[in-house]
């Protein structure tokens, strides 16, 4: 059974804890786990030598100080590197033998879709299947071609599809969960209401109740330790 089955509404760290923890690092995913949310949304995208790391940012100057691209960089080279709080980039194998026990969302964190970026995809969609990860992840994606190959090459594997546009409701529906930005959840959620709704990112409270009294499944958000009694 996958794990969008087991609950009403989930809480959902984004890039882990960041209110406690750096983004995206192996702490920060503890701190969410810890915490008692169910599930983490990561992004991952490749180094120069083709490693998938989880990192969001396409350069390292907000965390790192350095101008450097990830995909300017060896993986060799960028597992050296400290990032502001002292951690250091994981790899997305790294992160999924660690906490093989949980729950991931994998945002593709690409700019277009041509071969370098199929392969990543490929890449992600072959580590979650050779751990037997199916029912643990939702691959995703803000590239709407991405998540359409992903649906067409490999079975089983649940997608959804990140937007912050109502003109992009029509290819989220397309998927099996949708990921509206939440300021136009009023304007998007007739029409994407049939799939898990998903909005990201929500801080607020309120607007976390307002949206599971809505109807949508989940909410990806920064703080989610404030919000673990809404889990069901």
């Amino acid at each position: 059974m996958h794990f969008l089955e087991k609950y009403r509404f989930l809480v959902i760290g984004h890039r882990g804890l960041p209110s406690l923890c750096l983004e995206n690092t192996v702490e920060s995913f503890n701190a969410t786990f810890n915490a008692g949310m169910p599930a983490v949304e990561l992004d991952v995208q490749y180094t120069a030598d083709g490693v998938p790391v989880v990192f969001h940012d396409f350069d390292l100057n907000r965390l790192a100080g350095r101008n450097s691209r990830i995909g300017d960089l060896k993986w060799d080279d960028l597992s050296k590197i400290r990032l502001a709080s002292g951690s250091t980039i994981p790899r997305l194998s790294d992160v999924l033998s660690a906490f093989e026990n949980f729950n991931f969302f994998i945002e593709i964190k690409i700019e277009k879709f041509d071969n370098a970026e199929r392969k990543l995809t490929d890449d992600v969609a072959r580590m979650v299947i050779d751990r037997s990860m199916n029912d643990n992840v939702v691959m995703i994606s803000f590239n709407a071609s991405a998540m359409r190959y992903v649906r067409d090459h490999y079975d089983g594997i649940i997608t959804g599809l990140d937007f912050e546009s109502p003109d992009e409701a029509d290819d989220a529906v397309n998927n099996n969960v949708a990921l509206p930005y939440y300021a136009i959840i009023d304007e998007v959620f007739d029409k994407i209401k049939e799939r898990p709704v998903i909005p990201w990112t929500v801080d607020s409270y309120s607007t976390a109740v307002r949206l599971k009294e809505m109807g949508c499944r989940g909410i990806i958000t920064n703080t989610g330790d404030r919000f673990i009694s809404l889990i069901e």
